[in-house]
């Protein structure tokens, strides 16, 4: 099986959200499902599906991000969003959404808000460095 990027998983799982009938680009962002509350959210948005700016599979156009600015609403990168949308899903229960059952979903992976696929393969931070004292450059 394919392994998916996390704006491939939220694209796919849009269009299972809209039964594969509808283009993931005519969603009005309000969750069509009816499984989790579109009136408020864990976070304290109130306006639609944080995975309505991924929905096309692409990230969202510089126009669309600065209309969100204006209506200060906060940009959540592609793993955020779907951990929102899955805490969502689970009713807010982190226990539940980490042991979700729903493997098949294609956002399962990304549940907890991180990448499994990028684990161990990132740099880790070099901190601070010490500081020589005394020491003349080439000596």
């Amino acid at each position: 099986m394919k392994v998916l990027t996390p704006i491939e998983a939220i694209k796919k799982r849009c269009k299972e959200c809209l039964g594969y009938e509808q283009d993931p680009k005519e969603c009005n962002g309000k969750e069509t499902e009816g499984l989790i509350g579109t009136q408020e959210d864990i976070i304290g948005r109130n306006y639609e599906c944080p995975l309505y700016l991924y929905r096309t599979g692409n990230r969202p156009l510089k126009e669309e991000k600065s209309r969100l600015k204006e209506l200060n609403i906060k940009i959540l990168s592609p793993i955020k969003a779907i951990k929102e949308y899955c805490l969502r899903c689970c009713n807010g229960d982190r226990k539940y959404l980490k042991n979700c059952p729903s493997q098949d979903c294609p956002l399962w992976e990304y549940r907890l808000g991180k990448n499994p696929h990028l684990k161990g393969k990132r740099k880790k931070p070099i901190g601070l460095r010490p500081i020589k004292i005394g020491v003349k450059n080439g000596s």
